[in-house]
């Protein structure tokens, strides 16, 4: 907790990353007035990007304009648009809820949209992930992040993909989940480029 002291000796904030999970679960009123706290207590620069985690089941277009009065940037969580992928990471919504999300933003202004997918997912083939990459690129999005799938003991999500099989079976090197993953990462730098 900074007093309105100290948290002006930081001078003009240039950046500000609302992330690490899933702010849009915040109702909009909290939504709102976490905004709120941000820019009574630090001093934003005009030309700062203040960036938000978003996921795309959770926006609404009351959430929407909230985010567009405080923030110029949005990275959409999507992670696959495969339902069956979505299903194994715990995403509720359809394709189409991501092309929802996708409209309320830009209805309200917001056009630095960024979208995170995840790769490496059991089951996940090359040319399913080749889809998910293409997918991303027909949207009007201005950043792409890809990140490998990684489980971390004890958590539902592992507990959750325990008995999927990792592997692809065409895969030569079905043994081996590590060069799967790097052959994934290879083909989204050439498939992006």
């Amino acid at each position: 907790a900074f007093g309105r002291g100290l948290a002006t000796d930081f001078g003009k904030i240039e950046s500000v990353f609302i992330g690490g999970g899933t702010p849009t679960f915040l109702s909009a009123e909290n939504l709102e007035k976490l905004f709120s706290l941000i820019y009574s207590f630090f001093h934003i620069s005009a030309s700062a990007e203040i960036s938000i985690e978003c996921n795309p089941e959770t926006l609404t277009s009351e959430k929407a304009k909230i985010i567009a009065k405080f923030a110029n940037r949005v990275s959409l969580g999507i992670q696959s648009f495969k339902p069956k992928f979505r299903k194994i990471l715990g995403r509720q919504g359809s394709v189409s809820t991501i092309k929802k999300a996708i409209t309320l933003l830009t209805k309200h202004g917001i056009s630095n949209i960024g979208c995170d997918l995840i790769y490496a997912i059991p089951g996940q083939s090359l040319e399913d992930w080749q889809i998910d990459l293409e997918n991303a690129v027909s949207l009007p999005a201005k950043h792409i992040s890809a990140y490998s799938l990684t489980l971390e003991e004890g958590t539902l999500l592992a507990e959750r993909i325990s008995n999927i099989e990792y592997r692809n079976p065409k895969l030569e090197n079905k043994n081996n989940p590590d060069t799967f993953s790097i052959r994934m990462w290879n083909l989204a730098e050439t498939l992006l480029k």
